[in-house]
């Protein structure tokens, strides 16, 4: 069992609980009064455990219960959530508390609540999921603890927390490495790690966040009521509905008044959303993406190979038809826009007389059949799996399409259970994650890690941009995975809500849902 400086007990958490409860306004407004806002999402989430997911339309209803350190910005800075400063001197990373921040239940956040998430999130039993902290002092060079609570996390005072790194990294992938949602340390540490990702905490979770869970309804809603009490400000509304609609469905409800805001609108519906005089759209440039994922434990798919099929898929054709121009094609790990892409790769690779030509060279066997697993969810991805197998069968690929709700097939790629499988991620700033491509692809070549890790080691921008340049001319001539595009960021809401930073936030995990002002 892990001991802290200070330590809550589950008593105390209730009385707590308790308190908050009386502190409330006695007088509870009719739900016909209560200001709500409809956020409409065509992907269905996984769960709220986020030490189990790695899926970014998950983190969508997850981010408005649990609060990070920090949170990234589309330019690439960071901006306070419950760390209200940081400094990074050397090796040494201070943390400041924000001293108002406090757990749904009343119990006050602390650094034991952060010593405690990353000694959790570094116990290689517990199954964290979504990444580890390799950088810091006591982990190994897969991020996990060399031994029991190793890392080099310590609580200096209640809202002071210190870290200290192996050596000297670029700030950025500092930031970027060690931002986790922070688990509640007083209502979880008497679980063992190995029990954490099963208990009945994450059925009605208590977070930090800006709203507090209500309920759910599974597979089609999951419903929020505001922290009055949230250290950032309160919400200007009473209660927050994330709700799961079919893409094609969702221009309707923002035109009816069921849905008030999404980024998931089909783009077969834009013209009648750009004509309401009561809806805004609005575009903006982001690291998103598209791959085609490609199982690399089938040795049928030699590098020739797969660099046939990059060269059969007409990349602009699906920006142009299923993003409607909002986006460009994918010629490596990297946006166009990306303060790390590599300039001197400008060649498109739509080519299907050479990807003709390759197949033939490395005997491909054209009358084999491969599954092309596609997720349901994202209507453009959904409608790419046609356009994607009607250029590989006019090479000579054959491919069945095989639909599976998002979750199943996210597991599916990480069991590599698929041939050809669509996948889609948020991207991220710091190029040491862009791509994904060591965790899409599974790739074992060694070079992709070599570069990593020479890239993660630079100091500066100065320094790692050579090495990431070098990353992505490797990888178009090993195409570990097919990039297909990236697309803009299409968000349209009701005019009712103001305030929406969405050209400057990353919208997936930033919306800053409590600074929206909403008319009743």
């Amino acid at each position: 069992m892990r001991k802290f400086a200070k330590t809550v007990s589950a008593a105390v958490a209730a009385a707590a609980l308790v308190l908050s409860s009386l502190a409330a306004p006695s007088a509870v407004r009719a739900e016909e009064e209560e200001k709500t806002v409809t956020l409409g999402v065509s992907t269905l989430w996984e769960t709220f455990n986020f030490m189990a997911t790695t899926s970014t339309p998950t983190h969508v209803v997850i981010e408005e219960i649990f609060d990070k350190l920090l949170i990234g910005n589309n330019d690439g800075s960071y901006s306070p959530r419950l760390a209200d400063s940081w400094e990074i001197d050397g090796t040494k990373v201070t943390f400041h508390l924000n001293e108002d921040a406090t757990w749904h239940d009343g119990v006050p956040v602390t650094a034991e609540d952060v010593v405690y998430t990353f000694q959790v999130k570094t116990n290689k039993e517990a199954g964290w999921l979504a990444g580890t902290s390799p950088y810091v002092e006591g982990t190994d060079d897969t991020g996990y603890e060399l031994s029991e609570d190793s890392i080099a996390v310590t609580a200096v005072d209640d809202h002071t927390v210190e870290m200290t790194l192996k050596t000297e990294r670029d700030p950025d992938l500092v930031l970027t490495s060690l931002n986790s949602f922070i688990l509640p340390a007083h209502l979880l540490a008497d679980i063992p790690d190995t029990e954490l990702a099963d208990a009945d905490f994450w059925d009605a979770p208590i977070g930090s966040g800006p709203f507090k869970f209500d309920s759910q309804i599974d597979g089609e809603r999951v419903e929020y009521t505001a922290n009055e009490d949230y250290y950032l400000g309160a919400p200007d509304f009473d209660r927050l509905v994330i709700r799961f609609m079919d893409a094609s469905t969702l221009a309707a409800g923002l035109l009816n008044g069921e849905v008030d805001i999404t980024s998931d609108i089909s783009l077969s519906d834009l013209d009648i959303i750009q004509e309401s005089d009561a809806i805004t759209l609005e575009s903006v440039t982001s690291n998103q993406f598209q791959t085609l994922v490609i199982n690399l434990e089938d040795e049928a798919f030699t590098t020739k190979v797969r660099e046939a099929i990059d060269a059969a898929i007409n990349k602009q054709l699906l920006v142009d038809q299923l993003l409607k121009g909002y986006g460009e094609p994918a010629i490596t790990v990297l946006p166009s826009t990306h303060p790390y892409y590599n300039e001197e790769i400008t060649e498109q690779t739509y080519d299907p007389e050479y990807a003709r030509q390759l197949l033939e060279e490395e005997g491909w066997d054209f009358d084999r059949v491969l599954n092309l697993t596609v997720p349901k969810g994202n209507q453009a991805r959904e409608r790419s799996a046609i356009l994607i197998q009607q250029n590989l069968a006019a090479v000579g690929i054959q491919t069945e399409i095989v639909t599976y709700d998002f979750a199943t097939a996210l597991q599916n790629m990480r069991d590599n259970k698929y041939d050809l499988l669509l996948m889609g991620a948020a991207g991220t700033y710091d190029p040491a994650g862009a791509g994904a491509v060591d965790y899409f692809s599974h790739t074992t070549d060694p070079k992709f890690k070599e570069l990593g890790d020479a890239g993660k080691a630079g100091l500066s921008f100065e320094e790692r941009k050579p090495i990431y340049d070098e990353y992505q001319l490797y990888f178009v001539q090993e195409h570990p995975l097919v990039m297909l595009y990236f697309s803009d960021r299409l968000v349209a809401y009701n005019n009712r809500i103001s305030n929406l930073p969405i050209s400057t936030v990353d919208y997936w995990n930033n919306k800053l849902s409590w600074t929206w002002k909403v008319e009743e």
